[in-house]
């Protein structure tokens, strides 16, 4: 059956038509990414603050309490303020803290047991074994 100049400008459309909604579902899936990234960001850095404060002013755990009642009050509920998720933020940051310390304290550790000649290469799998 021959096809007319009709059905190929349908056809034509029809993919136009997924090729629009494939770029509309991309973006709409690198917008939400977006929004998390910056949400993560926002995380953090609220989480920095309350320990960075406690530590400057000495303030305890009412701090949090205290925190959590007036952002309610001066940002509103679009996102949870609560003290539980101010806790959350603040131990993000504490947590992570520690982990990349010691994560660097290691790999310090680590490049100093290698031997000199192989400091600022790599070692392959059968150099490393040797070392370790």
């Amino acid at each position: 059956m021959k096809k007319t100049s009709q059905d190929i400008a349908t056809i034509a459309y029809q993919s136009f038509v997924s090729e629009v909604v494939s770029l509309v579902q991309g973006h709409r899936v690198q917008a939400v990414q977006s929004v998390q990234v910056i949400g993560n960001q926002l995380y953090w850095n609220i989480g920095e603050l309350i320990i960075k404060r406690q530590a400057e002013h000495g303030w305890g755990k009412s701090i949090v309490e205290l925190l959590s009642k007036d952002l309610t009050h001066k940002i509103g509920g679009e996102i949870s303020w609560s003290p539980r998720n101010l806790w959350f933020m603040r131990q993000l940051v504490a947590e992570y803290s520690i982990l990349n310390q010691l994560g660097s304290e290691l790999e310090h550790t680590l490049i100093k047991q290698l031997p000199s000649k192989l400091q600022g290469k790599l070692p392959t799998t059968e150099e490393f074994k040797k070392i370790f």
